[in-house]
């Protein structure tokens, strides 16, 4: 495996607490590792990972490996993911200049060579994201109607998405704000639990996808 894969998948583990809600637990989980070294903590985090399933090799992009492989698999979307972002948008997770939990090594360049190793593009050219939007549209261009979009307010995507609503088109945009509320927290299996802006998210859209289904029920 190459270092720089390897790198991307040690920063992108701490990054997946926070892109997930879990921040709180990802910081309560190392409280008692902090008498360690830098060595002995590093090996204990990627320890601790592997023990959860999070392996190092679903980062490998070297030829042979399943993310360079055409042959469709059902329980895989690396690829697809990786043709997404690579092709048509692509806000590559580089190593921040200020706050940087990722090596320098990973940065534009790592992201440019994955994608033209695996697809072949020409990365001069792509991602076209000026294509892209004219296509799907983009910021507050999106011309669909009848659309929700429902943001965690922890969630780092929430920035390449709808923040405005656009109440002509039937556009509302919600952005849970509280404490474990990230990426896709609304569609989650509810829980007593919850905090009560994402129950309140949650019932907006039973209440907004009611009011589409029995517009007879609507203040005329």
């Amino acid at each position: 495996m190459r270092t720089d894969d390897f790198m991307a998948y040690l920063g992108d583990f701490p990054a997946g607490y926070v892109q997930y809600g879990d921040a709180a637990h990802f910081c309560d989980i190392w409280a008692d590792y902090t008498d360690m070294d830098e060595y002995d903590l590093f090996i204990a985090a990627v320890y601790y990972q592997y023990n959860q399933g999070d392996f190092p090799w679903y980062y490998n992009t070297a030829p042979g490996s399943p993310i360079q492989s055409t042959v469709i698999d059902t329980t895989a979307s690396d690829r697809q993911w990786t043709w997404q972002y690579c092709r048509e948008f692509g806000w590559f997770q580089v190593a921040s200049h200020l706050h940087r939990v990722r090596s320098q090594m990973v940065d534009y360049d790592y992201f440019a060579n994955q994608c033209n190793e695996i697809f072949g593009l020409d990365m001069n050219i792509y991602p076209d994201v000026a294509y892209t939007e004219s296509q799907y549209g983009g910021g507050n261009r999106i011309n669909g109607s009848n659309i929700f979009f429902a943001n965690g307010g922890e969630d780092p995507w929430k920035w390449v998405t709808q923040l405005e609503n656009r109440p002509d088109i039937n556009q509302p945009s919600v952005i849970s704000e509280c404490v474990g509320c990230a990426h896709c927290a609304e569609l989650y299996t509810p829980e007593a639990s919850d905090p009560q802006n994402l129950k309140n998210t949650r019932q907006q859209v039973y209440d907004w996808i009611y009011a589409i289904l029995n517009p007879s029920t609507q203040t005329q």
